[in-house]
């Protein structure tokens, strides 16, 4: 098979080689084409155009391609180029027909026992550039039955080489991710979550860590159940069992148990553990809450080899929750913090919906505060808890929302909690879109267990600033006369009238409603930090409450 690379510049040799090959492909031998063709590719591979080229000697060239490739046994390769109009018009049925052949997807049909590995695999990685390049080839491998083909051999037992399984599945990923309603065709139509499940609970069954093709294949297999569940339902549906069909849902906690096994098996390198337990965790996104059981089991597992040690906490394993920790605190600890997002949503499903893991979130991320752990800003450190804390005040989009409503959910929507451990100034937010900035509750409902502070922090906790969450140190007195601090706080009033008066902040109260309210007046100000005095304990009395 074929792939036809671009060339960059119009050039008297370049349109010489063109003729020599057009010439050699209608009229030569094999042996002469491929040599001809390997050479071409050879020169042009990092070309990206060939404008040099009329449309005329391009639809000749294609035609010339697919005559020989129905003329052979697919023992050339086959030469495609990257321009997506070239593509679209020049492309007939009866080219898809033959990439399909050649491809060993053509449905309905055997592989031909003529073309080997080697030549399907090129033959796929046309199909995957010419998806990617355009929705109406798209449409053509669809009508031609591309994704029958696809999931009758996505199969364990399929005879494919495990590179070609790879790339098949990349195929099948393309276009159920750019192609509208293929999801929904693979999902309904072709049995698909089943299909994809079974191939999966097959490449994972082995005792040996999975190496680098293992982990491509594992990932994007998937990579493609992923496309053919989230959009079961509407994006503002509240996934719960009963809105599954029994088998679908039977499929979904058998998936959860298999994601379970991928974050517990080694992986030949740690880039590509963190790949598979990456995209395992994203599908934990699109599963209902009562799946998550999946992930725990009740007696204590054996260590080996190829799986951690097991993390027991209140009688239940729970080293696949340990393992969604550790990715989540190498996330958060990149600069780009938007790949966390899936996780801080898987977080806070769990923490929502199952109690036991709930607990254990709280145990790794919010312990018991300590003496050393308030010597410092909440967000000055590299304990999951800080990096949180840097995430809630930082504009990272809804990664920030997240981390903030996941911090308030293990702190069972209790507003006083969420402050000890953040500080008021980094939960002001989240208080204020939910008009608690004067203390009390959310609208969860949690079971209520036991926890207290450790004795260290209830030494300490009245010199902490609730403020910024931690025991900031007495400033040194500045040696001033009283005509220079009276000169310095007018500065201060001066610079914050400046400030109001641009609309650049803008003074505000709390409301009824527990959100801040906009104020005109110095004396409506003056009420408010009255009526805030005789409030405030609510926020920086003693927590009673336990985990």
């Amino acid at each position: 098979m074929f792939i036809i690379p671009p060339v960059l510049d119009a050039a008297e040799p370049k349109m010489m080689e063109a003729i020599k090959l057009l010439d050699t492909l209608e009229k030569g031998s094999v042996d002469e084409c491929k040599a001809l063709l390997e050479c071409f590719n050879t020169e042009n591979e990092r070309a990206r155009s060939i404008d040099w080229l009329a449309f005329e000697e391009k639809a000749k060239l294609w035609a010339n391609i697919f005559t020989r490739l129905n003329d052979t046994t697919g023992n050339a390769e086959i030469i495609i180029h990257r321009e997506k109009n070239t593509l679209e018009n020049v492309i007939t049925e009866d080219y898809i027909k033959c990439l399909l052949r050649c491809s060993g997807l053509q449905f309905g049909f055997p592989r031909d026992p003529n073309i080997g590995p080697a030549e399907c695999l090129n033959g796929m990685k046309v199909i995957f550039n010419m998806i990617f390049q355009s929705e109406k080839l798209q449409n053509m491998f669809i009508t031609h039955k591309l994704l029958d083909a696809l999931i009758m051999h996505v199969r364990p037992d399929d005879e494919a080489p495990l590179e070609n399984q790879y790339f098949m599945l990349k195929t099948f990923f393309i276009i159920t991710a750019l192609a509208k309603k293929t999801g929904a065709i693979v999902r309904n139509d072709l049995n698909g979550i089943e299909v994809i499940v079974n191939y999966i609970d097959k490449m994972g069954n082995t005792t040996a860590p999975y190496d680098k093709l293992v982990a491509d294949v594992i990932c994007e297999a998937l990579k493609v159940l992923y496309n053919i569940i989230h959009n079961i339902f509407p994006s503002n549906t509240e996934l719960t069992a009963e809105i599954f069909d029994s088998k679908d849902f039977t499929l979904l906690c058998k998936m959860c148990r298999l994601i379970r096994r991928n974050l517990l098996h080694h992986v030949a390198t740690s880039e590509k553990k963190l790949e598979v337990d990456c995209h395992s965790i994203h599908l934990l996104t699109v599963v209902p809450p009562e799946c998550y059981d999946e992930l725990l089991i009740d007696e204590e597992s054996e260590a080996s080899d190829n799986q951690p040690v097991p993390i027991i906490f209140e009688g239940k394993d729970l080293t696949a929750i340990d393992c969604i920790l550790n990715v989540l605190n190498i996330k958060l600890g990149i600069t780009d913090r938007a790949p966390a997002e899936p996780l801080l949503v898987v977080c806070c499903k769990m923490a929502r919906k199952n109690r036991f893991i709930r607990r254990y979130l709280k145990h790794r991320i919010l312990p018991p505060l300590r003496k050393q752990d308030v010597i410092q800003r909440p967000e000055v450190g590299h304990s999951l808890r800080n990096k949180l804390c840097v995430l809630i005040h930082t504009p990272a989009g809804c990664a920030t929302e997240v981390s903030a409503t996941l911090l308030f959910t293990l702190c069972k929507e209790n507003a006083t909690k969420l402050v000890k451990y953040t500080g008021y100034g980094n939960a002001a937010g989240l208080l204020a879109d939910r008009g608690l900035m004067l203390g009390g509750r959310g609208d969860g409902v949690y079971s209520e267990d036991s926890d207290s502070d450790s004795e260290e922090y209830n030494e300490v906790r009245d010199q902490i600033n609730s403020i910024e969450g931690w025991m900031k140190p007495e400033p040194q007195s500045l040696e001033m006369t009283e005509e220079q601090k009276e000169f310095e706080a007018m500065k201060l009033v001066e610079t914050i009238d400046k400030l109001a008066s641009s609309k650049t902040i803008q003074p505000c109260r709390i409301g009824p409603d527990g959100k801040p309210q906009p104020i005109g007046s110095v004396l409506e100000l003056q009420e408010a930090m009255e009526s805030s005095i005789k409030t405030s304990p609510r926020l920086t009395g003693s927590d009673t409450d336990s985990d």
